[in-house]
């Protein structure tokens, strides 16, 4: 099922929603990770924490290409046909449609929707937003034996 978004915009709401989610996760401030002791190890310039295993081991860990980036290197982006961002955003959008498989909610989180969507179909009725043929409807659903994967 394809959006009305433009698949290089999604692509764009993927990148960014991964930076919301490093932001959330907040800032380590652990021995681990401030590496105080490494600091006092390398010191102060000309030292370099390039070499050391703290610094690629933290690397691989806090840093973040976007998807869209072309990682070509520039010889093989010239030489051959170039592929843009957008090219890029599509194809891992199509990719992600292809092959992304959500885990199923657990019982608990199955019954806090059920309860969302009751309020909410009680509070439309009480308001007179839905008729009695859309309650009917409603209801000979929530019966069905596929509810809610119908």
């Amino acid at each position: 099922m394809m959006s009305s978004i433009p698949i290089h915009e999604l692509h764009a709401y993927a990148d960014l929603a991964h930076y919301i989610e490093r932001l959330l996760a907040g800032v380590d401030t652990s021995n681990a990770a401030t590496a105080v002791d490494l600091i006092d190890k390398v010191g102060p310039a000309p030292g370099s924490y390039l070499g050391e295993s703290h610094t690629r081991k933290w690397y691989r860990r806090e840093s973040f290409t976007p998807a869209s980036w072309d990682l070509e290197p520039f010889a093989a982006w010239v030489g051959g046909e170039p592929v843009g961002a957008v090219d890029h955003a599509k194809a891992r959008v199509e990719e992600i449609l292809a092959t992304h498989k959500s885990p199923p909610l657990s019982d608990s989180e199955e019954a806090a929707v059920e309860a969302v969507l009751q309020e909410a179909r009680e509070y439309y009725r009480s308001q007179g937003l839905i008729n009695d043929k859309e309650w009917a409807a409603y209801q000979e659903e929530l019966s069905s034996p596929d509810y809610p994967y119908a």
